[in-house]
């Protein structure tokens, strides 16, 4: 009998070892939340050119495909001065239907900066006049999109998304 009983015994942990598995346990959740934690303090440092902005407009949304415009034709289409423009980058979406949109400047002349608005405003309001034409719903979410400015910045975004993106983006933008 004493045998059976020897056999059925299950081994009892101390406190010291569940104190240390508690332990470890807190530790390895600490080092979880400081690694999220320095994640979004490189991303919100991060921002500070146009690509930086550019390249995080395109992760908070889903865009069509989108082609790239040169110099020579956001000159000609907007009517911008690229010399006062530090850098610049301008998207639309592939797909002539769809009103998708991502312009971002930055200025390198500040004296230029209302002009430029003033600019970007006129080409929001030119593409709301075409899509009311053709489609009720782009409209609705070329009106809803608006120029903004931040630092040395000045951009906008046409998507369904576009007053969210905003939102983060000016949060994100050093200056």
């Amino acid at each position: 009998m004493k045998n059976r009983m020897k056999q059925n015994r299950r081994p009892i942990l101390g406190a010291g070892f569940l104190s240390a598995l508690a332990f470890c346990a807190a530790l390895v959740f600490a080092f979880a939340l400081s690694a999220c934690s320095s994640e979004k303090k490189e991303d919100s440092s991060s921002i500070k050119t146009v690509s930086d902005i550019h390249n995080h407009i395109l992760t908070l949304a889903e865009f069509p495909e989108m082609e790239e415009m040169d110099g020579e034709s956001v000159s000609e289409l907007y009517g911008i001065e690229l010399q006062n423009i530090k850098e610049h980058k301008v998207y639309f979406s592939s797909n002539a239907v769809l009103a998708d949109e991502i312009a971002v400047f930055e200025l390198s002349d500040e004296g230029y900066r209302s002009e430029l608005v003033n600019l970007l405003k006129q080409r929001l309001k030119s593409a709301a006049n075409i899509a009311k034409n053709y489609s009720p719903e782009q409209y609705e979410i070329i009106i809803k999109s608006t120029v903004e400015e931040k630092g040395s910045f000045v951009f906008y975004v046409v998507n369904a998304k576009s007053e969210s993106i905003v939102s983060e983006i000016k949060k994100l933008i050093a200056g």
